[in-house]
């Protein structure tokens, strides 16, 4: 088990940390229940334990939603080109000239 205080790796089931004398308490990261000694997975939500330590799992960042048109439908959207930290390029299609062109969105 890890010490959650000094990061040390302790025997499984220990209530003390043999490197700094800290409390070893297991318990879920996710959900705050006391994992039983030797647990492969919290009983409570089914996170996995390694080393005593409930591990996160992060899946895929969220996508953001790409807009459909700009300029009351005057621009389509097609896909995002690049993201920057100023703005945001589309290439979209202008209903206008009847083309594709690069679109900039600048952020506030």
């Amino acid at each position: 088990m890890l010490c959650p205080s000094c990061g040390s790796q302790n025997a499984e089931g220990v209530s003390y940390c043999s490197t700094c004398g800290a409390e070893i308490t297991s318990s879920c990261a996710s959900c705050g229940r006391n994992l039983a000694p030797g647990s492969q997975f919290c009983d409570a939500c089914g996170t996995p334990v390694v080393n005593g330590v409930t591990q996160t799992i992060v899946g895929p960042p969220a996508l953001e939603a790409m807009p459909t048109s700009f300029a009351d439908g005057c621009y389509v959207v097609k896909d995002l080109l690049g993201k920057g930290a100023t703005k945001q390029v589309y290439g979209v299609h202008d209903t206008v000239l009847d083309r594709v062109v690069a679109f900039a969105l600048i952020h506030p």
